[in-house]
């Protein structure tokens, strides 16, 4: 697990962002593994130049539509979760051979 978080760091550290009910769990980790103090702020905040904005105006744009996105949602659940299910599989698959491909 160490060397996966010391090979995927950067990505590592740009998760973080959207992991709220883990984020101290996970920055107590990357300190543990003695990530460079000064990655953390900027990552954390390339990541909260793209997010926030995007969060705003989302909020802002959607706004007295929530009864419509419910809607569309629960039209496309069943093209929607088979797809999240397949992105993840294939995530995963890409993952291991890249692992095994890195191990030869």
């Amino acid at each position: 697990m160490q060397q996966l978080m010391r090979y995927y760091e950067l990505a590592y550290l740009l998760a973080v962002r959207f992991m709220p009910g883990l984020r101290t769990a996970l920055l107590f980790v990357a300190g543990l593994l003695k990530t460079p103090y000064r990655q953390l702020p900027i990552y954390d905040g390339a990541v909260a130049l793209i997010e926030l904005p995007v969060l705003v105006y989302g909020v802002h744009y959607l706004r007295g539509q929530l009864e419509a996105i419910v809607g569309l949602v629960q039209r496309f659940q069943g093209v929607l979760v088979p797809s999240a299910i397949l992105r993840a599989l294939v995530a995963g698959l890409y993952s291991r051979s890249r692992a095994n491909n890195n191990k030869s």
